[in-house]
């Protein structure tokens, strides 16, 4: 298949067998003139589309295609060849209305008569603009004038001006010329709007010495030694001039420099010919050890072929048998744990806490404590305040506010119980610290209290149930 000649003369020379084409360039117009075909010339060359028209459209694949001659109307395919008007002057959009139906008529048809414009009328009297401004009137606002505004001979509000020199269409928009401000309007207007003329410096209020005020002023500090003009720019830019030392550096790295910078003062070597090296010169390092009783004399050439030393242990592929996928591979630790813990002491926390900040460093309760929260955290008593050791008038205090009036109806009576239940309460840290908590406390009240009166009750009910059976 050869592809699209350029130009017409490129494919009457193929068809002819003048020139023969180029597998690799194909298409591609060769260079030349070729005086075996008619009419080849450079004109007819770089003018083709005047001297070899395209051929024209065949006329069934013509209409499928969009014209775009200026003057030309584009209609649809389907309509290429079909009788109809192509004249835009003689072309009619839409359908013709019926003879008296205009604009003033179908606006009169929106128009209410007769009882619906009653009802209209009745309906809009609920508004208080209807009755404030009714239709056809002005509104009146109450407001009483003076009786000399009634008069014939009142002139109109307001009074004269004295005679100026500016009127009032002067001041609102003056022609004159823009008068020259003074200095202190100026300056007032430079403190207020931070304005300033074109070109102006910056007045910082600085307190400069005196030696700035001169045009030739320069920042910075002069060297002592006087030089010629030039020679401080000179010494700045080349370093240690004055007393440079010769460098002795390895053999190897001075090869290395001259084989890779460009020599100082010649021109650029760009490797069209051999390298500035010197004869038998080798790139790179030796591999391996070239003494006889080494152990380790494998070379490049043995890793690029493979040909390893028998004598030393090859060791196995660490990840031989396992998913070299990333994020696939199998999980050797029973014990390991996804995701994010609630307690976050892996990081650190911040100095300086910020408002958005979710995370738990360890300040607040986890996620145990918020799915099995403790008995009494909802009034603000935690259980480490029922297992913290009291002293006797604090516990005191306390069990004087809860304990029950069925088991202690006044004061003295929870005074006595109080007294009799103590000793038991610091007896069950076993210690001789005389401190009890509030749970050893209710331990003891309910063994020694609760229990016996709630088997005495029981046994009364079952009497009497007895008693009840035997009737």
């Amino acid at each position: 298949m050869i592809d699209q000649p350029v130009g017409d003369n490129y494919t009457r020379m193929v068809s002819q067998g003048k020139i023969r084409v180029d597998p690799v360039t194909r298409g591609v117009k060769p260079a030349g003139k070729s005086i075996a075909v008619f009419d080849d010339s450079a004109e007819c060359d770089l003018q083709p589309d005047i001297y070899f028209p395209a051929p024209p459209t065949p006329a069934e694949q013509r209409k499928y295609r969009r014209d775009y001659e200026p003057g030309k109307m584009n209609v649809h395919w389907g309509m290429v060849g079909l009788e109809r008007e192509t004249d835009p002057s003689t072309i009619s959009h839409g359908i013709k209305s019926l003879k008296g139906e205009n604009a003033e008529r179908t606006m009169k048809a929106q128009e209410r008569v007769g009882v619906d414009a009653y009802m209209d009328e009745c309906a809009e009297q609920v508004y208080a603009s209807t009755t404030r401004e009714p239709l056809g009137k002005s509104y009146v606002r109450g407001h009483e004038l003076p009786e000399e505004t009634k008069a014939a001979s009142f002139e109109g509000f307001g009074f004269k001006p004295p005679d100026s020199d500016y009127t009032a269409k002067e001041s609102i928009f003056p022609v004159d010329v823009a008068r020259e401000d003074s200095p202190e309007v100026r300056d007032r207007y430079r403190f207020t709007h931070q304005n300033y003329q074109c070109g102006e410096l910056i007045n910082r209020d600085y307190t400069w010495p005196e030696e700035t005020a001169s045009p030739y002023f320069r920042f910075g500090k002069m060297e002592k030694i006087q030089l010629a003009a030039g020679e401080g720019a000179r010494q700045a830019l080349t370093w240690n001039a004055v007393d440079e030392k010769t460098r002795i550096v390895g053999l190897r790295a001075e090869a290395a420099r001259e084989v890779v910078n460009e020599p100082l003062g010649e021109a650029k070597n760009l490797m069209q010919g051999s390298l500035p090296v010197p004869e038998g010169f080798v790139f790179g390092v030796k591999s391996g050890d070239a003494r006889a009783d080494s152990t380790d004399n494998v070379t490049a050439a043995d890793c690029i072929h493979y040909n390893a030393s028998s004598e030393r242990e090859i060791l196995p592929d660490a990840d031989l048998g396992k998913c070299m996928k990333r994020g696939k591979r199998n999980v050797t630790d029973e014990s390991r744990q996804f995701g994010c813990p609630s307690i976050r002491n892996d990081i650190p926390k911040p100095l300086v806490r910020s408002v958005a900040d979710i995370q738990n460093y360890g300040d607040e309760v986890g996620c145990d404590s918020l799915l099995h929260p403790q008995r009494f955290e909802s009034m603000g008593v935690t259980d480490e305040q029922f297992l913290q050791r009291r002293s006797k008038e604090e516990l005191r205090s306390i069990m004087q506010l809860v304990m029950p009036s069925k088991y202690a109806p006044d004061d003295e009576a929870k005074a006595n119980l109080f007294e009799r239940l103590w000793p038991e309460a610091v007896a069950v840290f076993g210690d001789d610290q005389q401190l009890a908590s509030l749970d050893s406390f209710f331990y003891v009240f309910t063994k020694l209290v609760i229990g016996p009166r709630v088997k005495e009750e029981t046994r009364s009910l079952e009497t009497i149930l007895a008693e009840h059976r035997a009737d």
